[in-house]
């Protein structure tokens, strides 16, 4: 039996959404592992929504559905994206200092 066709709903919507936010944060959307990081923390915050047929998640899922699905990916995107930076800010901060001090 092959799983292949089983997708995650909630990974084309974070791909989206990090397309638009991403540029956001020069110094992630730069980097494809960052970016990469960043899908993933989102990834883990969100429910899982699998499917085989993009046209069986349609007709199952409500447009109000959609709609909390996009705004919780949207904030956890956005989450993600914040985490990073603040973690390459504390890094840039710590390698100053021992520049200055070292």
């Amino acid at each position: 039996m092959s799983y292949e066709s089983i997708k995650n709903y909630q990974e084309q919507v974070v791909q989206d959404l990090m397309a638009i936010h991403a540029p956001r944060f020069p110094r992630i959307a730069r980097s494809e592992d960052l970016c990469a990081d960043a899908a993933c923390i989102a990834l883990n915050s969100l429910k899982a929504r699998y499917f085989r047929h993009a046209v069986d998640l349609h007709f199952y899922m409500t447009d109000e559905e959609r709609a909390v699905s996009w705004a919780a990916a949207n904030a956890a995107v956005e989450a993600a994206l914040k985490y990073i930076d603040s973690r390459l800010y504390a890094e840039l901060l710590e390698t100053e200092r021992g520049s200055r001090y070292g």
